[in-house]
């Protein structure tokens, strides 16, 4: 008996070793179309700050139809095939949610598509002084 008893002990040991399964781990998610796109537009921020400005806009326009296979199209809001402003805009919202929460509970000004898409103006260099315009003369 006893070894028929330690024979039994040793075959359910056996069998509920084979018996469980290895632990599959989680896969990882598969990101999202649009966490595709944002990773494209990221790949034109130069300076990695959340903010595409400057020559990054430039390059972030230029990327879509050098790209056959771009996400971006997902911003385009208008069917044009052309990122305006409006919709870079957005693309800098999305990559940058932290900062535009921050900015509102601040009470910051609101950052407006126009913005991107006008031409700079022409400021003072250091050490010189602006030009004043001419008055007209008063009359007595």
């Amino acid at each position: 008996m006893n070894r028929s008893a330690a024979a039994i002990i040793v075959i359910a040991a056996l069998l509920a070793t084979t018996d469980a399964k290895p632990q599959k781990k989680n896969p990882k998610p598969q990101p999202s179309v649009k966490d595709l796109a944002l990773a494209e537009a990221r790949g034109c921020d130069r300076n990695k700050d959340g903010n595409i400005n400057g020559t990054e806009v430039e390059a972030l326009r230029a990327l879509w139809p050098s790209n056959p296979k771009s996400w971006l199209y997902l911003f385009d809001d208008n069917g044009n095939k052309f990122l305006d402003g409006s919709e870079i805009f957005k693309i800098q919202d999305s990559l940058n949610p932290k900062a535009k929460a921050a900015a509102s509970a601040l009470g910051a000004p609101k950052a407006t598509a126009s913005a991107l898409d006008a031409p700079k103006k022409k400021t003072a260099r250091k050490g010189k002084k602006p030009k004043k315009p001419p008055q007209k003369p008063k009359r007595r």
